[in-house]
């Protein structure tokens, strides 16, 4: 046979360990025994605290199952897939011509008495085909079909309708069925990992056989973050990012991240260049002082400079023992906004910018559409769009499960590494660069929105500027600056482990963010041409941000995204508005939440398994988790609160 050929994302998806493919889409029926790795690593801190979030949430760190990667870092591995290796399964045939089904008890014994896969009864020539059914289970496990109890001389046949429920096991030599169409359809099987667990029979082809679960990082680079850690202003430097104070500069970003000297090692190169000098004659005490004093301040580095402006400007509105620095210093999620924010290597352009480019060449069609873009925006509480024309993604596949796709209460649903004889578990990982839409939420709005809905209490006095909001809205959302998500409802099994529930409005902006995401994914299906499980989504809860990307993972893009933004940007944000108003289950799905699979829910794209989305979030109406109905973002009320809240800043 021909050799098959596979990109590495379509070995991330399709090929990764335990996963059944069909050999180059017409030959026999394959499972993935092993992939060999390439540039093999440890477990960076990044993506092994990306694996604990999921580990987390499906509860898969198991004694028999994930060990936990906080804890045993060293007992995974992390390298790129280079070759895959196969074996041939399900070794029960059917006949083409007769019917007639054959079973093999390994792959040498077929190898050796039938290489031909010819038939035994009727004499055919490569008539045998492997029956394409097989039973799954929840928990993980698969089995093939078997073929009932019976004399083996019998002549047994399949009669085969297309589905494992609808076909049956038949006796010709007894002319009578051995099992019935129906519940039954070609047999039953048990579970081993509880009582009376029926394992489910369906097709090879069912996506449910095998979902591999991947993980999505943006792609700071380790060497990136290593160096930023250094800088003893990191957390200043960060804050005023966010806070966008006067002094910050998008394009001083790298050198923000560049590290300066601490205090006692200046003090050792001032000491050392004083003993220098008075080995050199200069004996002088205070002549000594004076050359090192002008020294200094001709040589103190631009970065410095920029990083000192920042941090006075941080320390005038928080203290500089304040847990908000403290914190912001090793928040990675706050770095990822602002290197996906502010990096040029993400070669981005702001919708204000490509309005003013317009304007300066005369082009008055561009700029009409660029402000009436603006507008539906701003109608939608969105501000600051971007066209990311190379986001950096890290792409590592964990785990597999079946079934389902997601963690799901009251089932034995896990999920499952890949490959366990191995002193390290394996895990996949791609870099790559896709096109993708950076949007962020309206901050006067999000504050609205809050004291409308009485999730926080109104401050004593009004908000001197947007810096000073932006500053009372990230004391709201404290914890985004370790955690990136937050869920106004526990997991049952997070109930039984005692977990507490996050605060009410941290959750509740989650929700906000989240849901908002959702409807610019579900509405690109007309506006981009991508279905909206090839879109992902990246969120920044932090800062009321989201990417939404395409999620390929191929060396190239069609360039969907980048051309929506700059033709259609408009239509698709209007697509998003209208696709929050309606779902075919309406008026029950709005009553019981306002989310269900027809509206709001992604099959397999949704990093956060469509936890904590709701249109009521937008709309208005009742939420899961909060104990009364709320006032939508997108409402009147919320509207002209905003306006009130900037309105009262402007009178200060």
């Amino acid at each position: 046979m021909s050799e098959m050929r596979r990109a590495k994302s379509q070995v991330l998806f399709r090929y990764t360990p335990k996963a059944v493919f069909r050999y180059n889409e017409t030959n026999g029926w394959c499972e993935v025994s092993s992939i060999e790795m390439k540039n093999t690593r440890a477990l960076p801190p990044a993506l092994g605290e990306a694996l604990w979030h999921v580990l987390h949430t499906w509860d898969a760190i198991q004694p028999d199952n994930f060990p936990d990667p906080k804890l045993f870092p060293n007992k995974y591995e992390v390298g790129e897939p280079y070759q895959v290796h196969y074996t041939l399964v399900h070794l029960v045939f059917v006949c083409k011509m007769c019917r007639r089904t054959q079973w093999y008890e390994s792959i040498d014994k077929l190898m050796s008495v039938n290489y031909g896969l010819n038939c035994r009864r009727c004499n055919g020539n490569g008539t045998l085909v492997q029956i394409p059914y097989v039973y799954i289970h929840e928990c993980g496990t698969r089995d093939n079909v078997f073929i009932p109890k019976h004399p083996h001389d019998h002549v047994i046949v399949m009669n085969n309708r297309g589905r494992f429920q609808e076909s049956n096991w038949f006796c010709e030599t007894c002319n009578q069925p051995l099992t019935k169409p129906g519940k039954q359809g070609l047999g039953m099987r048990f579970c081993q990992c509880g009582p009376r667990k029926l394992k489910r029979g369906t097709t090879l082809q069912d996506p449910a056989v095998h979902y591999t679960r991947t993980i999505s990082l943006v792609d700071t680079e380790d060497a990136i973050l290593e160096q930023a850690i250094e800088n003893t202003s990191l957390g200043e430097s960060l804050l005023a990012g966010l806070l966008r104070t006067a002094h910050y500069n998008v394009k001083d970003f790298e050198d923000l991240l560049t590290p300066t000297p601490t205090s006692s090692e200046a003090q050792d190169k001032r000491e050392h260049i004083r003993q220098e000098l008075m080995t050199r004659g200069i004996t002088d005490a205070q002549q000594v002082d004076v050359f090192l004093n002008v020294m200094e301040s001709q040589m103190v580095s631009p970065q410095i400079v920029k990083q000192q402006h920042l941090r006075n400007e941080v320390h005038m509105l928080l203290e500089p023992t304040s847990s908000l620095v403290e914190h912001a210093g090793t928040s990675r999620p706050l770095l990822e906004y602002l290197f996906v924010r502010d990096h040029p290597r993400m070669q981005s352009q702001e919708l204000s910018s490509l309005l003013k480019e317009a304007i300066e060449q005369g082009d008055n069609l561009t700029q009409e559409r660029y402000n009436l873009d603006k507008k539906i925006a701003d109608k939608l509480g969105l501000t600051s769009l971007y066209i990311l024309e190379a986001f950096p993604l890290l792409l590592a596949a964990i785990g597999y499960s079946r079934v389902y796709s997601a963690p799901k209460p009251a089932t034995t649903t896990r999920l499952r590494p890949f490959i366990t004889n191995r002193p390290k578990i394996p895990l996949y990982a791609v870099r790559s660069t896709t096109e993708a839409l950076m949007f962020e939420l309206d901050p006067w709005r999000e504050a609205a929105w809050l004291l409308e809905n009485d999730l926080v209490e109104a401050p004593d006095t009004a908000f001197a500027d947007e810096c000073h909001l932006r500053l009372w809205l990230l004391r709201q959302k404290e914890m985004f600056l370790q955690e990136k998500d937050a869920h106004l409802e526990l997991l049952p099994w997070e109930k039984e482990k005692g977990y507490q529930m996050p605060n009410r409005a941290s959750a509740a902006l989650f929700g906000l963010l989240h849901s908002m995401s959702h409807m610019l994914i579900i509405a690109a299906r007309t506006q981009v041409g991508f279905e909206a499980d090839s879109l992902g989504e990246y969120l920044f809860p932090i800062a009321g941000a989201g990417v939404v990307y395409a999620s390929g993972h191929q060396e190239f893009t069609i360039g969907g995204i980048v051309s929506a933004f700059q033709m259609n940007l408009g239509y698709w944000l209007n697509a998003s508005y209208e696709a929050a108003q309606r779902c075919i289950y309406d008026p029950l799905c709005k009553s019981r939440g306002g989310a269900c699979h027809a509206c709001s829910y992604l099959r397999f794209s949704c990093p956060h398994f469509n936890r904590t989305v709701s249109r009521s979030f937008l709309l208005g109406g009742p939420v899961n988790g909060l104990p009364h109905n709320i006032v939508g973002y997108w409402s009147t009320k919320t509207y002209y609160r905003a306006i009130e809240l900037k309105q009262e800043a402007n009178s200060k």
